[in-house]
């Protein structure tokens, strides 16, 4: 325990001296006015301010081992990694869900109004004629239209997603 607390009080010491170095290099970082210096000196600050994360970091494990004991925090540990693990399934099953029902939509052009005219079209959802960008309709990676004019495409996306595309 004492050995422990002669550690961590070291490792405090290097880490303030590790902080002023980063601070004295940035202020010369600052100040520099040549590319060369400039770079130095962003290197150096980058390299302290590394330094310094390293050893805060190892100072929170080390005071943490000694509140909790290693028993202890490798059993917290397994809890956070487990909890981790099943918010990301969680996530990649919300999301796996939203590309299998929600609909998704590709301009053929990168004008998204009504006003721009590139040819004539028809529709492949409503048969209608149109001038304006089609775009391509899929749902779970299938295409569903292929040429669908703005006013269907907005149908579908607001549908789905709360919003219109083209306008």
């Amino acid at each position: 325990m004492e050995e422990l607390n002669k550690k961590l009080e070291n490792l405090h010491r290097i880490y303030l001296h590790l902080n002023a170095q980063k601070e004295f290099f940035k202020k010369k970082w600052m100040k520099a006015r040549s590319v060369s210096s400039i770079d130095k000196y962003s290197e150096k600050t980058k390299q302290y301010r590394e330094l310094a994360y390293r050893c805060s970091n190892l100072s929170y494990t080390l005071s943490r081992l000694q509140r909790l004991g290693k028993e202890k925090a490798d059993e917290y540990d397994r809890e956070w990694i487990k909890q981790e693990y099943n918010g990301r399934l969680n996530r990649k099953k919300n999301n796996r869900q939203k590309y299998l029902s929600l609909h998704q939509y590709v301009p053929w052009f990168m004008q998204l109004s009504f006003g721009s005219d590139y040819g004539t079209f028809k529709c492949d959802c409503c048969g209608g004629t149109f001038y304006h960008s089609p775009s391509t309709i899929k749902l779970a990676g299938k295409v569903r239209y292929n040429c669908c004019c703005g006013h269907c495409t907005n149908r579908i996306i607001s549908r789905d997603w709360n919003s219109s595309p083209y306008c």
